[in-house]
């Protein structure tokens, strides 16, 4: 029996064996301990020191709040402490039943855009809870050729899966770990920090996870020749209110402040959440449609907003809740016109 395998078993054995697998996603700890004289108490006191980290992490970060660097701090944190070179956080996607990556690392691009997993790629390598981490091992990696490039599935070893499933055990998000460049020199002790990194981040991400909008409609494209057509088409089937705002949200400009926190996140994962939140905006009627250029267009109809600075005001709070120092001072983010009266304005905006 391999390794891979003790650590498979639900009866893992106490005491802790020395690297047996070689070609494993471990390797990189091997070498690195590997030296003439490696410093064994020095290991020993980076792993104590480790769990210090996790419990002083998780306790400085709010998990009941709602903002997107909560993501990309705790994928910054885990990539730090653990000696992260190849791997990816993924969230759930309702529209589509997979789960997207928002964050990865060390992958190429051709990768990184497909690695689009589902929740039976993962089923039968955890127990029915997703309750704890596990492996996939390198003798079962063939179903994921075609979420990798061939270069990068060639590489891979045995895989760690660090799964996040809510209070009706369902699987919202997970980490996936495909290589490691750190202290940890058996399966059995990566499995064991690995459990305890998951105990003390689950509520965080959690948290997170319920506090996602659904999503309105996340088929609505729309090209910059049909803006004015769908304003007034809108404008003929809400005759009782005909005066509503028109929003375009440059998201581009919101995600530049996310990449200043980390240059590891995939802008599609986090350009649909911000989508989502802006979609929660229109659910009084109004519409949100998503344009060529990485940009939000909104159609606002309600009759507690009559004027454009406050609802410009109102944008600007949502955006630094969401993502805190966001700098709210350069209004390019978003523009705000009101229909009718700002038709020939909003003409201009649109063929400039």
């Amino acid at each position: 029996m391999g390794l891979i395998d003790k650590v498979l078993n639900t009866n893992v054995k106490k005491d802790k064996n020395p690297l047996e697998y070689k070609n494993s996603l471990l390797r990189k700890a091997e070498n690195v301990l590997s030296g003439d004289n490696p410093d064994n108490t020095n290991t020993e006191s980076k792993k104590k020191k480790i769990k210090l980290l996790i419990d002083s992490f998780f306790s400085e970060i709010y998990s009941d709040e709602f903002n997107l660097t909560i993501p990309i701090k705790t994928f910054n944190f885990f990539k730090q402490s653990f000696g992260l070179v190849k791997g990816a956080v993924l969230f759930s996607d309702e529209s589509s039943n997979i789960f997207l990556p928002w964050i990865s690392t060390g992958y190429d691009r051709t990768t990184s855009s497909r690695l689009r997993l589902s929740l039976a790629d993962l089923t039968s390598f955890a127990d029915n809870s997703f309750s704890r981490p596990f492996f996939i091992p390198k003798s079962n990696k063939s179903f994921l050729k075609k979420y990798f490039s061939s270069r990068e599935h060639g590489l891979l070893d045995d895989i760690l899966i660090i799964p996040y499933s809510d209070n009706n055990y369902r699987l919202v998000s997970f980490i996936i770990v495909t290589e490691l460049s750190s202290f940890f020199t058996t399966y059995e002790d990566l499995l064991k920090y690995s459990a305890f990194f998951l105990k003390k981040s689950k509520s965080t991400i959690i948290n997170f996870c319920s506090s996602r909008k659904k999503v309105k409609d996340s088929s609505l494209y729309l090209t910059k020749d049909s803006i004015m057509k769908e304003v007034s088409s809108y404008s003929k089937e809400n005759k009782k209110n005909k005066i509503f705002f028109i929003l375009f949200i440059n998201a581009e400009s919101i995600v530049k402040k996310l990449f200043s926190l980390s240059n590891d996140i995939i802008t599609t994962g986090f350009s649909m959440e911000i989508y989502r939140i802006f979609s929660a905006l229109t659910q009084n009627g109004g519409k949100i449609f998503i344009l060529p250029d990485n940009s939000f267009f909104l159609i606002i109809n309600s009759s507690v907003l009559i004027d454009k600075e406050l609802l410009k005001h109102q944008i600007s709070i949502l955006l630094r809740n969401l993502v805190p120092d966001f700098n709210n001072t350069n209004s390019d983010f978003i523009n705000i016109f009101s229909y009718p009266a700002d038709t020939g304005i909003l003409e201009d905006f649109i063929n400039v």
